[in-house]
């Protein structure tokens, strides 16, 4: 059986349901929105279903009229006043009435409004919808669940309108969003992934991460490829503390997703692009990071890389050809690439996993044959689901340390990675750093 129909059978057999939000009433806490994510045979996919509290028409218009008496962000006191509003007017309300009204009152005042219970729930990275008419769709952690369709929808535009202004009112941390006629919203993960995290997770190699930290160390060109899912900028945002510090580190996007670990990091978020990656340039940046680079950014992360400012960036592409043909189109100028880390999502013991396939150097670009010239120096071997360390090829290119030095401070490197354990991301810089410093006078000079 081959990974897509291993993957469509594991699929059929889900059915993942919980809880989302309770409230507490009378010392007893309630579960009143919970999600089932199931297989849709109609379909032939997995949706999302999210279940509330039946709201009856009375019970709405009463909430309508209660709502507008309440006021900031303190739940427990917008209950009481909620109660008094109720016992004042000498509406009589039972028990499970008032549950399900207290319920509504903290989605739509304090939370963001039907949206609320997705944003709530710790396996969902992204929420977005096209507009009124359209299902709201969720990307889910599990990159075998992938994005779904849920059971919710902005029927009317004046209910979505209200949504998008309350959503651009939102001053939450947890999450970034963008609006365009729709909306996407970017939940970020408790903590940005670290090189101690790529580690653990079997993503890559203390060998890999030495490699890529000498590299970038000495100012080398990065791209990481792969295809949707496959973890691209959460190994950048890992490898970013490999930068030397006092570098001064610009990242271009057009919705903020890096959160790079860096004391010298400013992000630039635009819609044009191009234009803010050529701007950043004047500023003379030690580092230019793109997220999910495009085309004619490639042709400035070329020229950048030229003029002696190296980038680090994440390309979408399905395969390594497909990869090599993006910067094949610039010519020769695509020698000033350095490094590719290809990336791939594959199973492992029932569950995708994350890997990094290949880390392959571009060693120069042959003019006649129109190509570059490729040396891969490690490889994912899937059968023992470790690395093979090949030749490299790059090493030799640096100045200022014999080959055996080099070889010496990549083993020390090694050691150090292998040996760090999970934290912050600010820790593991600052961890680094203190290795940089006590073991400067060991290290050959770049």
């Amino acid at each position: 059986m081959d990974l897509k129909a291993e993957r469509l059978k594991m699929l059929k057999k889900v059915n993942d349901t919980e809880p989302l939000i309770s409230i507490h009433y009378n010392g007893k806490e309630k579960v009143m929105a919970y999600r089932n994510i199931r297989w849709n045979p109609e379909t032939q996919s997995l949706i999302y279903t999210l279940y509330e509290p039946q709201i009856l028409e009375n019970e709405r218009e009463l909430l309508r009229r209660g709502q507008r008496t309440l006021t900031g962000h303190d739940y427990r006191k917008m209950v009481k006043r909620f109660n008094r509003f109720l016992d004042k007017r000498g509406y009589r309300t039972r028990r499970v009435q008032k549950v399900k009204m207290h319920y509504y009152i903290y989605r739509d005042v304090i939370g963001l409004g039907p949206i609320e219970p997705l944003v709530r729930d710790s396996e969902i990275k992204l929420i977005e919808c096209e507009g009124p008419g359209s299902p709201v769709l969720v990307g889910h952690k599990d990159i075998g669940y992938g994005t779904m369709e849920t059971n919710l929808m902005f029927k009317k535009r004046r209910q979505f309108d209200w949504f998008l202004n309350k959503l651009r009112s939102s001053v939450d941390p947890a999450f970034r969003f963008e609006t365009n006629g729709g909306f996407k919203i970017i939940k970020f993960t408790r903590k940005p992934t670290t090189a101690a995290d790529l580690i653990g997770e079997g993503v890559a190699s203390p060998e890999i991460l030495a490699y890529m930290w000498y590299l970038l160390e000495n100012g080398r060109s990065v791209v990481v490829g792969g295809s949707s899912s496959s973890g691209k900028t959460e190994f950048i945002n890992a490898i970013a503390s490999f930068i030397r510090p006092e570098a001064s580190v610009i990242s271009i996007e057009d919705r903020p997703q890096l959160r790079l670990p860096h004391p010298n990091w400013k992000t630039r978020v635009s819609n044009n692009r191009f234009e803010a990656a050529t701007s950043a340039l004047e500023e003379r940046p030690g580092c230019l990071v793109f997220d999910d680079i495009r085309d004619d950014e490639i042709y400035v992360m070329l020229q950048a890389a030229k003029a002696g400012y190296p980038a680090l960036a994440s390309l979408h592409a399905d395969n390594i050809p497909d990869l090599l043909s993006k910067f094949v189109k610039m010519g020769h100028l695509s020698e000033n690439l350095d490094l590719i880390i290809f990336m791939i999502v594959t199973k492992k013991g029932g569950e995708y996993v994350r890997r990094v396939s290949e880390v392959i150097e571009v060693v120069g670009y042959d003019r006649n044959k129109k190509e570059l010239v490729t040396n891969t120096v490690f490889r994912w071997n899937p059968a023992a689901d470790d690395f093979n360390l090949l030749k490299s090829v790059f090493l030799r290119k640096f100045e200022g340390g014999s080959l055996s030095s080099i070889k010496r401070d990549m083993e020390f490197r090694t050691k150090f990675i292998a040996s760090l354990k999970k934290g912050s991301p600010i820790d593991i810089a600052l961890k680094i750093a203190k290795f940089r410093r006590r073991s400067r006078s060991q290290l050959p000079a770049a």
